[in-house]
């Protein structure tokens, strides 16, 4: 899952611990024998400080264009000029997080 991936290297039996999830109940999910449910994902991503929206996103509960549209945002071509300066300004920073550029 690549998903989990992104979040950590620490085996499936570390990241129940850490998360505090049953290990059972994950390697079943993690193994594709049970769905990844949205609760797991949330306690996984809080417990690695990563942000769960990534993890929801990829278990297609939402599109980017029902996110965007929730915070109020649009995603079409106009969307940059429609950005605030403190929206851009947020997205160029938690891009630079994100690549490692810049610590929190």
């Amino acid at each position: 899952m690549k998903w989990l991936r992104d979040v950590t290297s620490d085996s499936v039996n570390q990241v129940a611990i850490k998360s505090q999830v049953s290990q059972t109940h994950l390697n079943k999910q993690v193994k594709g024998q049970a769905a990844m449910t949205p609760e797991v994902v949330v306690k996984v991503s809080r417990a690695y400080q990563y942000n769960p929206l990534d993890g929801l996103y990829e278990l297609g509960l939402f599109t980017p264009d029902e996110l965007a549209e929730w915070f109020g945002l649009s995603l079409g071509s106009a969307a940059l000029s429609d950005a605030t300066e403190e929206q851009l300004l947020a997205e160029i920073r938690a891009r630079l997080v994100a690549f490692g550029a810049i610590k929190e």
